[in-house]
């Protein structure tokens, strides 16, 4: 439950490897997913550790999108809270190209949890990726009322605005994101292109 709770603050799915046993920030995925898969044998309807398995299957060192969006589907029925879970599972089916299926899971995380702001902005981030760029600005507008200090609300923000030609009111946006996340390298790229 407080892994849970972090997660709809922060989006931190991984501070559900402490349950595994990692303990500090850090994790290799490679050497988590056999861990969370033999935990799953042991406990099959651990909607927390389908959630977890699905997360590492789409990472970069796995590229198992298709296993991760099962895996957040399953946890989905499971839980009893899974808006967090939602937004996850659009954020998967994004990366499949599947823009009805990414939409409507994100607005299921929305509804599920009104008052997260990152599961707002992540919907936004989908209506931008898919061209929706009003509506992704009223993600990013209604996300940053909900949580000023989520540095990706900023970047988002920024990339929209770019894109509909509003060059200072965009670099203000990166600005504001790398002064909260001065690692955040996407914001970094784009302000560089934008000076």
């Amino acid at each position: 439950a407080d892994c849970e709770a972090e997660n709809l603050r922060d989006e931190g799915i991984g501070t559900f490897a402490y349950a595994l046993g990692v303990a500090g920030g850090g994790y290799s995925v490679l050497s988590l997913l056999p861990k969370a898969e033999r935990a799953l044998r042991a406990e099959p309807r651990a909607y927390w550790l389908l959630a977890l398995r699905g997360d590492l299957r789409r990472s970069p060192e796995v590229k198992d999108q298709e296993g991760s969006a099962a895996d957040f589907e399953a946890a989905a029925l499971l839980a009893l809270r899974p808006g967090w879970i939602y937004g996850h599972l659009a954020r998967v089916r994004q990366g499949l190209g599947d823009e009805p299926r990414a939409r409507a899971a994100a607005d299921e995380a929305v509804a599920r949890e009104p008052a997260c702001g990152w599961l707002r902005t992540w919907r936004g981030e989908i209506k931008r990726k898919f061209h929706d760029l009003v509506g992704a600005a009223a993600d990013f507008d209604a996300a940053m009322a909900l949580d000023p200090d989520y540095e990706l609300t900023w970047a988002c923000r920024g990339a929209v605005r770019l894109a509909r030609g509003l060059i200072p009111a965009g670099r203000a946006d990166f600005e504001t994101a790398l002064a909260l996340c001065p690692g955040l390298d996407w914001a970094r790229r784009e302000l560089s292109r934008v000076l």
